[in-house]
């Protein structure tokens, strides 16, 4: 990806976040307005595109909200996935505006998730490419992803496949011997870069 247009995507995420947790109104009319002359300039940032926000504080994780297939264009898909994570990931508490300066931002673009096909659990690890893929896992209707970043702290297939079956409510090991249908994709990933209140909240 363009290095410019990847610069702008985490800035718009910072933006977005800023908006959100000061409560600004009309945030989209807002980041259009702000945006406008990228949007015009970029095409890129236009098409359909899928993406995640991750936010950490303390370098642990703080919020990570995004989409697994893209759906809409690119930079409004930034935006609404920045608003989630600082203010709808269920697993923690939302971002608060005393908490801005102290987070990092991270964007991550995915590619388009491919099934991918094995038999066995053998031939699922051989498969396998630790660091490079991202994977969502899928069983009786249960279903959670992991983004290639996990594998900083989940290097081990068999514990990075343990823990995403956990993740989707699942028992460990059912990797093994149920097959479940398993995506995977990869990422393009900008940050983290540090919220700059000033600028970014102004």
């Amino acid at each position: 990806m363009n290095k410019d247009v990847a610069a702008i995507l985490v800035s718009m995420a910072k933006y977005s976040i800023c908006a959100a947790v000061c409560g600004k109104k009309d945030e989209l009319e807002l980041f259009e307005k702000m945006y406008a002359h990228e949007m015009m300039n970029y095409a890129q940032l236009s098409e359909m595109g899928a993406t995640f926000v991750t936010l950490a504080k303390n370098k642990q994780l703080r919020a990570c909200i995004g989409t697994l297939r893209a759906h809409r264009p690119l930079w409004q898909d930034i935006s609404k996935n920045a608003v989630a994570a600082a203010l709808h990931d269920p697993r923690f508490s939302p971002v608060g505006e005393d908490e801005l300066s102290s987070l990092t931002v991270e964007v991550s673009v995915l590619s388009e998730p491919q099934e991918l096909e094995y038999s066995g659990a053998d031939d699922l690890l051989e498969k396998l490419q630790p660091g490079i893929d991202g994977l969502i896992l899928e069983y009786l209707g249960k279903r959670a992803t992991f983004l290639p970043q996990v594998w900083e702290q989940l290097s081990e297939k068999e514990v990075f496949l343990d823990a995403l079956c956990r993740k989707a409510g699942l028992e460990e090991g059912l990797w093994k011997t149920n097959a479940p249908m398993i995506w995977r994709y990869s990422v393009e990933k900008y940050g983290p870069e540090k919220i700059d209140v000033a600028t970014n909240c102004a």
